[in-house]
């Protein structure tokens, strides 16, 4: 799943955004699951594809 969110915000962005632009992008846009922040059960959340897209 979360490659292929990867791959719709690469592709807005056409193709211009070096690995951790596009790390970092995923990682802003995830939703915020458990204990506030990254936690040891859920790490970044989930992954949010239109947050992430409209990022």
């Amino acid at each position: 799943m979360v490659a292929g969110v990867a791959a719709l915000v690469a592709g807005k962005h056409g193709g211009a955004l070096r690995p951790q632009q596009l790390k970092g992008i995923l990682k802003r846009s995830a939703d915020d699951l458990g204990d506030p922040g990254v936690d040891p059960m859920f790490s970044h959340g989930r992954v949010n594809a239109a947050a992430a897209v409209a990022h």
